[in-house]
């Protein structure tokens, strides 16, 4: 795409935290810099760090578009806020200190926000580094309704770091503090704001980096992670659709979501329940709600080890879309 290969537009503002992060940073920033759309500002905030990674960010103190800010400790939300104060720009992208953006990363998704009038635009992901699988690419979905689906279904929205934003949804949400999962609650917020529309462009157009070091990658991490993605939904359900309890959620993501080929008739029938409010509610309309529908039947049809396959997903298919 690239269209926007110039400094003539909006300005994008790049917010990128750093903590203990020297020895990735300079190819991150480069891969900034070197973009081929140039009206940009590119905040990075040192958090802290123990390691080289403010003598590494001096290197670019000349550049008068990169902004440094370093101070003590605070925590991820806490920079990721602080650098969205600091933005001037219309469009506010994210970006990490380990990962590499294509240079024609920042036209091609501005491009693309503003002939679809998006408000939140990802892109797929291209898998590198030392702790790489067989897996050499991540995708997401594309179209609006698809990505509020597979939200709604325990999927992956976006890949956070590939992210660019309108700088209106800041004007009304912010990062909220988690121990490491800052953008699911962003996510679960923005998901069910009707006046907002989401994207994800079908290409790579950053290089996610996968090493030892990242804390995601552990069982423990992921386990803890999982439990408090579902408190997060079940929390922002509750301020919506009262209708909706918290026991209904965490019987919807068992369902959709354990290894175990079993759950009890009481939590499937929670779960249904769950899926039929959703589909009633006013949360959502009517496409989002199709779409949500054929994702939550496609995903338990799946299932190598089926459970109660007719049960469930039969009861999904003939549940009314209102």
């Amino acid at each position: 795409m690239g269209q926007l290969d110039s400094g003539s537009g909006e300005l994008v503002s790049i917010i990128l935290p750093a903590f203990n992060a020297a020895r990735f940073l300079p190819a991150a920033v480069e891969s900034i810099l070197g973009q081929s759309y140039q009206n940009i500002e590119l905040i990075v905030v040192d958090d802290g760090s123990v390691d080289t990674t403010l003598e590494v960010l001096k290197n670019y103190r000349d550049d008068e578009r990169v902004k440094i800010i370093s101070r003590e400790n605070r925590g991820i939300t806490r920079s990721l806020n602080e650098a969205v104060a600091a933005s001037s720009g219309e469009y506010i992208a994210r970006m990490d200190a380990d990962d590499i953006a294509a240079p024609e990363r920042l036209a091609d998704q501005l491009s693309y926000m503003k002939k679809e009038g998006l408000h939140v635009c990802g892109s797929n992901v291209e898998l590198f580094g030392e702790a790489v699988g067989k897996k050499s690419h991540q995708n997401y979905p594309e179209k609006n309704d698809a990505i509020r689906a597979s939200f709604l279904a325990w999927g992956k929205p976006f890949c956070h770091p590939a992210v660019m934003f309108h700088k209106s949804v800041f004007d009304r949400y912010c990062y909220r503090e988690y121990k490491s999962i800052e953008d699911y609650r962003l996510w679960a917020e923005l998901c069910f704001d009707p006046q907002l529309r989401f994207g994800n462009l079908q290409r790579p157009l950053l290089s996610y980096r996968l090493h030892p070091s990242q804390e995601t990658k552990s069982p423990k991490e992921r386990g803890w992670r999982a439990l408090e993605e579902v408190a997060i939904v079940g929390d922002v359900l509750s301020g919506l659709e009262p209708s909706i309890r918290e026991d209904e959620v965490w019987a919807f993501s068992e369902l959709l979501r354990t290894k175990k080929h079993f759950i009890s008739a009481k939590n499937r029938r929670k779960a249904m329940d769950y899926v039929e409010k959703l589909l009633s509610s006013k949360l959502l309309d009517k496409d989002c709600k199709q779409s949500f529908k054929r994702t939550v039947i496609a995903r338990i049809q799946s299932r190598s080890r089926p459970f109660n396959k007719l049960g469930v997903a039969g009861a999904i298919v003939n549940m009314k879309v209102i």
